[in-house]
């Protein structure tokens, strides 16, 4: 408990002094040139509004519930209407014929369209949403919102030149302070629908964002400090909501994109507790109501094969949902983020030609944040399944997986012994293999204090068995929080091997260490290792 307190303080004040550096050289920018600022700013912002759309795009087919595909389609449009704000910034010379007011009605335009969005977004939470009528209407409103500003130049005056900041924008940021208000309070009232964490991130961002809206109320001039401030915030709160949605999804995807099949899970465990309870409570009925022996013996089989059969489909449905995510992520969000990649270097890399090199140090840190991502993408593909087990077998995948252990732990050494061909062992029992693999030697990482471990797989007496050793402390005799999070351990390994069709032993040996053993016989032509159906127990 207390090294993971150091961990996540460390994390909490390598974040805080890494934005402090970005921040300091951001305002160091701004004293350069306020124009870099603002473009390196911006950018920011519309680099994670695309990102939200692009994840919320490539996820849609899973995703549980329309806000986050919502938000995705509308941060596509608000980004577009910052980009043009970008552009239209005094000074960057693409409108000409326009002064600071074009790049403040813009301004405003987006953030009513921002504003509106995350307010009405939470009435889709639980709604059917049609993207074709979704993706039409933000057309048209955006498409509205251009043309009374260029063409029709029916949109209110925002700024004049010598004067400031007209009526109309003053009053427009507070209404778009309020639409805000509006969204954090419908936030919490949907509380129940979002992660703790997420929702957190959610209403941070959001106020966030506020604040930016009431700095951008006092400046008389496109580049004066208030303006600056409020960018500022706007970095945070972009930042934020990249934190809750694309870190999270990415990250954590049972957290925001797939809640509600987490809890379809937890519904299916609770289900399965409360039949076993009914079963131990019938069996109480049956050995007082029935006198026939044999009645009660059947109706305990019964039972069994019940609980057995409910079990098989569980471990069945979360290796194909591992799978299935693992999948899904090489194929369509790491492809997406390499793309943004690529498009943030070259970006970076033009603008490497017009200024210095410490200038432009805050878009690098973008691209180490979606480098980062990437990184993150793989080892969650590779914790949910190691592609080497579908790709290579079994037997390649145990040096794979020794091999990044020891790298992760230096101070364990693994000694192993492969003597089976890959064609003897069945496809479902490499996944058993691994799983038992990866939870043993987790366990000894944790718990064992061992220094050695030696792992065996081979076929011997008509059987395949499973050996894994080490010489460590060994089994507890009093439990404590350790030794009871290594006993949900040992019980999975122990689940697993019986409901194949194995025999799963554990050796405690206080002192000098622990093995754990699980073989599976080898019967040919009756798929034995089948998990959806009955299979027959092995001996020792």
């Amino acid at each position: 408990m207390k090294k993971n307190f150091l961990v996540v303080d460390k994390r909490t004040t390598f974040s805080l002094i890494s934005w402090i550096l970005i921040l300091l050289g951001l305002y160091l920018t701004s004293l350069y040139s306020y124009l870099l600022f603002h473009s390196l700013a911006e950018m920011f912002s519309i680099v994670v509004a695309c990102g939200i759309f692009m994840l919320a795009w490539n996820v849609r087919r899973f995703l549980d519930h329309t806000y986050l595909l919502f938000l995705g389609v509308a941060y596509l449009f608000i980004g577009g209407l910052d980009m043009l704000h970008t552009l239209a910034y005094k000074g960057m010379g693409v409108f000409q014929a326009y002064n600071t007011n074009l790049p403040t009605q813009l301004w405003i335009a987006a953030r009513y369209e921002e504003s509106l969005s995350l307010f009405i977004a939470l009435f889709f939470i639980r709604r059917k949403l049609k993207l074709n009528m979704l993706f039409f209407s933000y057309a048209l409103a955006t498409s509205l919102l251009l043309g009374s500003i260029f063409y029709w130049e029916l949109f209110p005056i925002c700024f004049i030149e010598g004067v400031g900041l007209t009526g109309f924008k003053k009053v427009s940021e507070y209404a778009i302070c309020l639409i805000l208000l509006a969204a954090v309070a419908m936030l919490y009232r949907k509380r129940r629908e979002f992660d703790g964490s997420v929702l957190r991130l959610l209403i941070a961002s959001v106020t966030l964002t506020i604040v930016a809206e009431l700095s951008f109320t006092f400046y008389m001039h496109a580049y004066g400090f208030s303006n600056l401030i409020g960018h500022f915030f706007k970095i945070i709160s972009f930042y934020l909501i990249y934190k809750a949605v694309i870190e999270t999804g990415l990250a954590r995807p049972y957290t925001l994109l797939f809640r509600n099949l987490k809890r379809s899970e937890e519904a299916l465990q609770q289900a399965h507790d409360e039949l076993e309870q009914r079963v131990e409570e019938r069996t109480a009925q049956l050995r007082q109501e029935i006198k026939d022996r044999k009645r009660v013996e059947k109706a305990l089989r019964e039972s069994k094969n019940q609980l057995h059969h409910l079990s098989s489909q569980l471990l069945s449905a979360q290796e194909n949902e591992r799978k299935s995510v693992a999948q899904d992520l090489h194929d369509s969000i790491g492809q997406t983020l390499a793309a943004i990649k690529f498009g943030t270097e070259r970006t970076l890399a033009q603008l490497e030609k017009k200024a210095p090199k410490k200038i432009i140090d805050p878009l690098e840190s973008v691209v180490s944040m979606i480098q980062n991502a990437i990184q993150e993408v793989r080892r969650i593909q590779t914790n949910l399944r190691p592609p080497t087990l579908d790709d290579l077998g079994i037997v390649a995948t145990i040096s794979w997986f020794c091999r990044e252990f020891q790298t992760i732990y230096s101070g364990i050494r693994i000694q192993q012994r492969v003597d089976v061909h890959e064609s003897e062992v069945p496809d479902p029992l490499k996944t058993i293999i691994y799983r038992v693999m990866q939870e043993a030697l987790s366990n000894i990482a944790k718990h064992s204090k061992a220094d050695r471990v030696f792992l065996s797989l081979e076929k011997a007496g008509g059987k395949i068995k499973l050996a894994i050793e080490d010489n460590g402390i060994g089994l507890e005799e009093k439990p404590s929080p350790q030794s009871s999070e290594r006993g949900i351990g040992l019980s999975s390994m122990r689940e697993r091997v019986e409901l194949s069709g194995g025999s799963f032993t554990i050796e405690p040996a206080p002192g000098r260490g622990t093995l754990i053993r699980a073989a599976w016989p080898e019967i040919e032509g009756i798929g034995v290792f089948d998990l959806t159906k009955e299979v027959p127990r092995a001996s020792g």
